[in-house]
């Protein structure tokens, strides 16, 4: 009331306006529906490594307990399309030794995820081609694979020096 005016307090503020904060979520939301479709190619290399992965460990493994315990070890791609429909792809590998009696010991499975596996394909995978048919060993699964007794495998074995069976030119499998 002395007729001065109020100095304007110019202070800093510390907060975002509903407007600025809008904005932001807005350009982050835009951000991820571009990102995320670009992830998918991603999972699908993430996950075929991992299976590969998993192939290189168990014939690695197989090969090593064939060493050590001085005797053969199999590996069998077990054909499951049967209870699957899948024809395309091997998504089971075991090996397994085999004990006094001829009965299979399971050593590792591998089970690959849905949609992924070894490719059936002959060209793409050499077990299946049918010049090389005489060089690998079949049977049925029995009691090595519970779930599925009856699925036919087709396969190699280590022997106990860690040498393979199969002939010297190239073999070869393809994950997809």
């Amino acid at each position: 009331p002395n007729g001065q005016m109020k100095p304007v307090d110019h202070k800093p503020r510390f907060a975002f306006t509903l407007t600025e904060l809008l904005v932001v979520l807005t350009l982050v939301a835009m951000m991820l529906a571009l990102a995320i479709p670009a992830m998918t190619p991603l999972n699908s290399a993430i996950t075929l490594t991992n299976a590969g992965e998993q192939m290189h460990n168990l014939l690695s493994n197989a090969r090593l307990q064939a060493i050590q315990n001085n005797s053969a070890v199999e590996v069998r791609f077990y054909d499951l399309a049967k209870s699957t429909d899948d024809d395309d792809i091997v998504q089971v590998v075991q090996a397994v030794q085999k004990n006094a009696d001829d009965e299979p010991i399971e050593i590792q499975t591998v089970r690959f995820k849905p949609l992924v596996g070894i490719s059936r394909e002959p060209e793409l995978t050499s077990f299946y081609q049918s010049s090389r048919q005489d060089q690998i060993m079949e049977g049925l699964a029995k009691a090595a694979l519970p779930d599925d007794e009856n699925a036919d495998w087709i396969g190699f074995r280590f022997r106990p020096d860690g040498s393979c069976r199969l002939p010297d030119e190239k073999w070869f499998l393809t994950l997809v």
